[in-house]
């Protein structure tokens, strides 16, 4: 049977994770395997690389690319848009400087998981099982800073033996070792070091500002095109926790008086795939002094998108929050992995059981964590919801 595209006009805003990413890649890479599994189902349809000018909030202006995915037989046109974000981030962040922001957050969370005992307990804890997702987490940061650390070690001592030795591939291996090392640590776990950045004084905090800048202006962007119906952002690995954050901010912005015309309503999903959004909120966000109630609830509210309290210190005064919550009837599907260990059930957010979809994606652990991108039921799923 051939189902008719959806009659609302829906964009759909795509944002990559972690990574050396090349511009249209995500793009490519999710529009090309939703085709695939839209092609049987949705009859004949032509692909158009469309472009259109686009102004910010601030009077900056660009030409956008993005790829339209049009019907022959009934229907609205299907837009995927792209939030290419790796540039700016590229190159900005030393190996030392990873490894030190490695030591400061394992050191605020052991602290942080001192203070507040009751996280493990009412969020932590599979129901009926003793796995503990978040310290893969802990792990993985004390591998980093245990390993490369020793191996920078051994090369220093071993390096006058190097030249000495016969076997030719002993010295290419060496240094491959060395360079795919680093390039992982400032590559990937860089990524995470610069954007979850806590201090407002830091070149890392900026980039991070300038990266929700721009996907806020984009995501803006589109909801003033008069001709979209529905806009739906989908973010992979990190670009799920921009994602969120674009929405959390866009959610400040049209409580204030500037921004009450943003037509918000046309918000209709956030997809998240592979998302660290409990990892980062347990062990990269900034931790408040007990006595800091007031720091610590002007934080709150500001970052209080579908989010469940994290801080269970008692404050001495409330405050009164002057954020409505505009977008928490706006649905949120999470796709997660058991063989990803990036990804998880999300806890610490309000995202109703059924949303929180268990994927059984065939790749070997850890390799799972980009196996969605060509995993068809992922985009079968995204479809039956949304499309």
């Amino acid at each position: 049977m051939i189902k008719k595209f959806p009659d609302e006009r829906t964009a759909i805003v795509v944002i990559h994770g972690v990574g050396q990413q090349k511009p249209f890649e995500t793009l490519d890479s999710f529009a090309a395997n939703l085709v695939e599994y839209m092609r049987p189902l949705y009859g004949p349809f032509t692909l158009e690389h469309r472009i259109a000018e686009r102004t910010g909030a601030g009077g900056s202006s660009w030409v956008e690319s993005f790829l339209r995915i049009k019907p022959t037989r009934g229907g609205s046109p299907v837009d995927i848009h792209e939030f290419y974000w790796a540039y700016l981030t590229e190159n900005k962040i030393t190996v030392p400087e990873v490894l030190d922001w490695v030591e400061k957050t394992l050191h605020g969370t052991r602290r942080f998981y001192r203070e507040n005992k009751q996280l493990q307990q009412r969020f932590e804890k599979r129901r009926g099982s003793s796995f503990f997702p978040l310290t893969w987490v802990a792990w993985i940061l004390r591998l980093i800073t245990t390993i490369y650390p020793l191996y920078r070690l051994a090369r220093f001592v071993l390096a006058p033996a190097l030249p000495l030795l016969h076997v030719r591939w002993v010295v290419p291996l060496w240094h491959w070792i060395e360079r795919n090392t680093a390039w992982v640590i400032v590559g990937y776990i860089g990524d995470v070091a610069i954007y979850t950045s806590t201090d407002e004084k830091s070149d890392n905090y900026r980039i991070r500002q300038q990266i929700l800048k721009e996907c806020q202006g984009l995501v803006e962007a589109i909801l003033q095109d008069k001709k979209y119906e529905r806009i739906i952002l989908a973010g992979h690995s990190l670009g799920s926790v921009i994602a969120y954050d674009t929405l959390n901010r866009i959610n400040i912005k049209a409580n204030t008086k500037g921004g009450m015309m943003l037509p918000i309503k046309k918000l209709g999903g956030l997809v998240t795939f592979g998302s660290p959004l409990d990892k980062i909120a347990f062990f990269f966000r900034e931790h408040t002094k007990e006595s800091e109630f007031i720091r610590r609830q002007i934080r709150a509210h500001l970052h209080s998108f579908k989010a469940k309290p994290l801080d269970l210190q008692k404050n001495r005064m409330t405050l009164a929050n002057p954020i409505k919550h505009k977008l928490d009837s706006m649905p949120w599907v999470n796709y997660f992995s058991r063989e990803d260990p990036i990804s998880g059930h999300l806890d610490f957010y309000v995202i109703p059981e059924e949303d929180n979809v268990l994927l059984d994606i065939d790749r070997f652990w850890g390799v799972a964590h980009v196996g969605y991108w060509t995993h068809q039921p992922f985009y079968e799923d995204i479809a039956k919801r949304f499309l």
